[in-house]
C-alpha cells in the first residue's frame, strides 16, 4: 500500500468509524481546524467527537493527493462529499497532516474548508 492509500484508510475511519479508532490514530495532542471547532486539543478531546456512530455516512473522497516532506511527516489532501446523520449534505475541501510515531501514522492536524453541496 503507498503512502496515500495509508493515510486515506486512516482518514476514512476518522469519518466512519468510532471514538476506539480516534483513541488509536490520533497524536496526543491534535489541531483541528473547522468552523465550529477549532483549537489544539488532546487526544481525549477529538476521540470524544466520534461518540455518536451516525454522525456520517456515504462518504466519497476525490482528487487525493499526498505528500511526505520527511521521513516522520506526512499531508494528505482530498475532496469529501459525505452525508451527515442528519440527512444533510456536506462537501469540503480537507488537510491532514500526520506524524510517525510508535510504528505508525499519527494525526497531528485535522482542517475542512466547507463547500457548497451540490445541487442534487
Amino acid at each position: 500500500m503507498d503512502l496515500k492509500d495509508e493515510l486515506l484508510a486512516i482518514d476514512r475511519g476518522f469519518w466512519l468509524d468510532g471514538e476506539d479508532f480516534f483513541l488509536e490514530h490520533v497524536d496526543e495532542r491534535c489541531m483541528l481546524v473547522f468552523a465550529e471547532m477549532k483549537g489544539v486539543y488532546s487526544r481525549a478531546e477529538v476521540a470524544a467527537s466520534a461518540r455518536d456512530p451516525d454522525r456520517w455516512r456515504d462518504l466519497r473522497i476525490a482528487d487525493a493527493m499526498a505528500l511526505q516532506p520527511s521521513e516522520d511527516v506526512a499531508v494528505l489532501s482530498y475532496e469529501a462529499r459525505v452525508t451527515r446523520g442528519t440527512g444533510g449534505a456536506y462537501r469540503a475541501l480537507i488537510g491532514s497532516t500526520y506524524v510517525r510515531k510508535d510504528g505508525g501514522w499519527k494525526l497531528a492536524c485535522h482542517q475542512h474548508s466547507a463547500l457548497e453541496p451540490e445541487e442534487a
